[in-house]
Order: structure tokens, then C-alpha cells, then sequence
């Protein structure tokens, strides 16, 4: 490990959210909150829909979920999830 990389570790590790300043953690909700939406609108979409199908059909390991309202519970191998979920 680099002493960038520890230096960072350290200081990532002590931090607290209690010392953020408000700003910043209003900042990150909005964040977190857009990309939310933005994903399940994605998600949403008929072309991410018929690719969950045909990977449904395909089959494997049930390693992760698929960001898809009309696919609750659908389960994927990890590539073929990623690859829908970043449409």
C-alpha cells in the first residue's frame, strides 16, 4: 500500500458523520436521491426488460439483482446484471 493510499485510509476511517457539514451531506443526499430516480427510469425501460429475458433464458448463477420494476426478484449472473443495470 502507498502512503497516498494509507494516508488516505486513515483519515477516511476517522471520519465521523456527525462532522460533516450540513452543506455537504444535503449535497450527497441529492446525489444519491438523483441517481436513484435516474436508475429506475432506466430500468424501465422495454430494452432493459427484453434483456433481463434473454438472460433469464440463458441462465447461471444467481450472483445479482436487475434494477427493473417489472422483473422484482430477478437474480443474474454478475455481467449480465451490470450490463442491463448500466443501460
Amino acid at each position: 500500500m502507498s502512503a497516498d493510499t494509507a494516508e488516505l485510509s486513515e483519515a477516511l476511517a476517522s471520519l465521523r458523520f456527525s462532522s460533516l457539514p450540513s452543506d455537504v451531506v444535503k449535497h450527497a443526499k441529492r446525489l444519491i436521491v438523483d441517481t436513484m430516480l435516474v436508475a429506475y427510469a432506466a430500468a424501465t425501460r422495454p430494452v432493459n426488460r427484453r434483456l433481463a429475458d434473454v438472460y433469464r433464458q440463458i441462465g447461471g448463477t444467481s450472483e445479482s439483482s436487475v434494477w427493473d420494476a417489472g422483473a422484482a426478484g430477478v437474480r443474474l449472473p454478475v455481467v449480465n446484471a451490470v450490463w442491463i443495470n448500466t443501460l
